[in-house]
């Protein structure tokens, strides 16, 4: 049999050598921002890691750095116990592992590439067939949090995974923990996620904008919402059991005084230009609750009204 050669840690060992024992603790399969961040951040904790990126020249700075370089993605899977994916999208996940089939030991698969719940259960199930066990995971921090102790790393899937493979895992945010044996599971916790922080960061960008073309410093404003964003996370506190108990009396603001205020709004952005594109939508969607009988309840009755259309939408699909 040919004998590929891998370089690791600036020794040579091959594909036979491979196939006797695992030669690092971890690898990672991706080495853009977010995958060097998480190698780097195994390194430092004193694991042994072996890196492949598509691209090699990014995976060298971390060979640099201590980290093992594979040169095919089979290698790296080989080299460790543990593998790390984190690439750009979806498709490029299911051509870096359509060669699980050809690795040579007992693998666990951590896949950490944002996808779609379907995704998520798809490779969970390819995975299967190659005698591979999975877990998914959603990084809820920057590359530069990677590791600290207010990152957090959700995951999803295999319990024995998790179980196996703890110590490692938590390395990566000290917030980290296993919230469901549903693959997908993750993946909805990471969209619900995404569907409150993208529209909230683009809104925060938004109203700097207006306030200083209403003559608002951009500092003033930031200084304000600052503020607001720590009373929302009170508002979490509050909001949770009405969530659980679908219970939305208040002796706060109602329905009809949130969408006074949105209007309001809205309506003073347009004197300035702007075309208020998100809190218009946000007063569609407080006018659409108060029109199906949530005018005097809390704001939080946007969630009962919003799952009951969602809900009458599939079922109506499904006719």
């Amino acid at each position: 049999m040919t004998s590929t050669v891998v370089r690791f840690g600036g020794g040579i060992r091959s594909v036979g050598e491979l196939e006797r024992d695992h030669v690092t603790d971890v690898s990672v399969l991706g080495t853009g921002l977010m995958g060097s961040a998480i190698a780097r951040s195994l390194l430092s904790a004193g694991r042994s890691v072996t890196v492949w990126n598509r691209t090699a020249a990014r995976a060298l700075l971390l060979g640099s750095q201590g980290a093992s370089v594979a040169s095919t993605v089979t290698d790296a899977l080989d080299a460790s116990p543990l593998a790390i994916v984190v690439v750009s999208d979806t498709n490029a996940a299911r051509k870096v592992l359509g060669v699980l089939g050809e690795h040579s030991r007992r693998l666990d698969l951590v896949n950490l590439t944002t996808g779609s719940m379907a995704d998520a259960e798809a490779l969970a199930a390819f995975a299967r067939t190659n005698d591979v066990l999975t877990l998914e995971g959603t990084v809820v921090a920057f590359p530069a949090e990677v590791g600290g102790a207010h990152a957090r790393v959700m995951f999803s899937g295999s319990q024995d995974v998790w179980e196996r493979h703890r110590e490692t895992l938590v390395i990566l945010g000290g917030g980290s923990e296993h919230i469901s044996s549903r693959p997908g599971a993750v993946r909805a916790l990471n969209n619900a996620n995404e569907c409150f922080f993208i529209p909230a960061l683009v809104s925060m960008m938004e109203a700097a904008a207006y306030g200083k073309a209403a003559g608002v410093s951009e500092a003033l404003v930031m200084r304000s919402l600052r503020e607001g964003i720590r009373k929302l996370a009170e508002y979490c506190d509050y909001a949770a059991p009405k969530l659980a108990n679908d219970e939305h009396a208040t002796e706060m603001a109602t329905i009809e005084a949130w969408l006074g205020g949105a209007a309001r709004s809205a309506e003073s952005m347009k004197t300035f230009g702007f075309d208020a594109r998100l809190i218009s939508a946000a007063e569609a969607t407080l006018e659409y609750a108060r029109d199906n009988g949530e005018g005097p309840s809390d704001i939080t009755s946007v969630y009962r009204s919003e799952l009951s259309a969602a809900r009458a939408r599939v079922r109506s699909a499904e006719k």
